[in-house]
């Protein structure tokens, strides 16, 4: 008796050619495997299975379209050619996989297993194992997003992101209205052992004090007029002195019922160009630099978002609702991975080049020779230099 497969799981019932279309969604095969095994999804969307939503999602934006109309007419025209084939391409069956709640539980857990078997990426700095960084974004949505309450007459949501700085890929997202502020939004990410790097907006004694009692670590700029305590004033080394320390010393944070009840440390620190920065942490083994440092590598999160919204087009959402929009941006997020493990990620690199980008759009259904790996290697060193 011949063995029912299910299609779900299956890269070979989208695509036969060995092109480049099927190296860069390798990886996603056996993410997709074990999330369809745990939400047990098997006749759900028969015309439309797991494989086919995410490999529409990865063309959209790796040819950087702008619109479902435009995304259904291109897959279109390359079923057509004979290079997609197994599922039916209609403009209701993909936007009902977009708004659909039990598709974002199977795109969740792809994203989860696709992070999990990652580890063929790049380390990068040292130092910054087992930091992230954590800031949000704000993406506009259409008047209709009644859910995206920010303004009387705009309508925004916010996505919460947590940005490993040791391997530059993203972690973890959280998407809410344009009205959440972001420190309300802190909890949500936190794991024994790690150190946060985070800006200014998510200044919480509450929670500082409850993060250094469970073990984990934040590094985060003081508030302009910051009510202090001082305890303790550490000395500077002459070095760290040329280098821009100001001063280093352990404070009480706040007075009366919001004082904080732990220490923290303040790191005073001045760039080359003059500006003052002052920062806190419950990091006292690190060296005052190295404080400063980490806060300078948070630039990365910001740089990935430009990269994500400009080159990836992470605002050009496929949806209305906040499941369409949580698709879309998980759906950016595993681009951005596949991308990575495809053209190798340079180290202490947030994101590949835009030429890379380019290349894979341009052979995206040719085979992989020895012309399109001197490519990808020569836009790998040319984003180095």
């Amino acid at each position: 008796m011949r063995r029912h497969t299910n299609r779900n799981r299956q890269l070979n019932s989208i695509l036969h050619s060995p092109a480049l279309f099927r190296q860069l969604l390798t990886p996603l095969e056996k993410a997709v495997r074990q999330a369809i095994s745990e939400e047990k999804e098997k006749s759900w969307f028969p015309q439309f299975p797991v494989l086919a939503h995410l490999l529409a999602g990865v063309f959209f934006h790796v040819q950087q379209l702008c619109s479902l109309r435009d995304l259904v007419a291109r897959l279109d025209i390359q079923r057509q050619k004979g290079r997609i084939h197994g599922f039916e391409i209609k403009r209701t069956t993909l936007a009902n996989a977009n708004n659909s709640p039990r598709r974002l539980r199977v795109v969740r857990a792809i994203f989860a297993n696709l992070l999990a078997t990652s580890t063929q990426l790049p380390r990068g700095w040292r130092r910054c194992r087992r930091i992230a960084a954590l800031d949000s974004t704000l993406l506009s949505c259409v008047p209709s997003s009644k859910w995206a309450a920010y303004r009387k007459k705009v309508k925004a949501c916010k996505g919460h992101l947590l940005f490993d700085l040791e391997r530059s890929i993203p972690r973890k997202l959280v998407l809410t209205s344009g009205k959440i502020h972001d420190y309300r939004v802190f909890h949500r990410f936190l794991e024994v052992g790690w150190t946060y790097v985070v800006d200014r907006a998510y200044n919480a004694y509450g929670l500082f004090d409850q993060m250094t009692g469970r073990g984990i670590y934040f590094v985060c700029r003081m508030k302009v007029g910051s009510v202090y305590r001082e305890i303790a004033k550490h000395r500077v080394s002459r070095a760290d002195r040329k280098r821009g320390v100001i001063h280093d010393m352990t404070i009480l944070l706040g007075e009366g019922r919001t004082q904080m009840k732990t220490e923290v440390r303040w790191v005073c620190f001045r760039t080359e160009d003059g500006n003052v920065y002052d920062y806190i942490t419950n990091r006292f083994k690190l060296s005052p630099l190295t404080i400063a440092q980490l806060y300078e590598a948070r630039w990365a999160i910001e740089k990935f978002f430009k990269w994500l919204k400009r080159t990836l087009r992470m605002e050009r959402s496929l949806g209305r609702s906040e499941v369409g929009y949580e698709i879309h941006v998980l759906m950016t997020l595993i681009v951005d991975i596949l991308l990575k493990i495809l053209a190798g990620l340079p180290p202490r690199a947030d994101h590949v080049s835009v030429r890379v980008l380019r290349i894979v759009s341009e052979h995206l259904f040719d085979r992989v020779g020895k012309k399109l790996k001197q490519a990808f290697a020569q836009a790998t060193e040319s984003s180095l230099c």
